[in-house]
């Protein structure tokens, strides 16, 4: 793909790309690709989409069009024949840890936040 040895591409070359997306439109990669698309003018829509990441990744190696994922999804999945390629512009993913007020938190909890301030802070 001519987009596969960039370092990083703007959402306005993807305008004539076929793209991959979750069915869960609600997600959070989905609201961020709305939103990416938004910011570029461009109007925005699934060409396929897909209930598992895996397959996307498949579908994508094998050439049937491209997939925006976030960057943890990147790094957890297994690539066969896919180029990653970042945006020019940098979203942000908001997470919140949600425990019964009335606990303390456990060192697994600590350790989950610890693990994600240090990797994707």
């Amino acid at each position: 793909h001519p987009l596969a040895s960039r370092s990083s591409i703007s959402v306005s070359e993807l305008v004539n790309e076929k793209l991959f997306g979750y069915y869960d439109a609600n997600g959070v990669v989905s609201q961020i690709t709305r939103q990416a698309f938004f910011d570029a003018g461009i109007p925005f829509k699934y060409d396929y989409n897909v209930s598992l990441g895996q397959s996307i990744l498949d579908l994508v190696g094998r050439g049937m069009g491209i997939a925006i994922r976030s960057k943890i999804a990147t790094e957890c999945l297994n690539f066969q024949n896919v180029a990653v390629v970042n945006l020019d512009k940098k979203y942000q993913i908001f997470i919140s840890l949600l425990y019964l007020a009335d606990r303390e938190m456990t060192p697994d909890m600590q350790l989950f936040i610890d693990f994600m301030l240090s990797n994707y802070a």
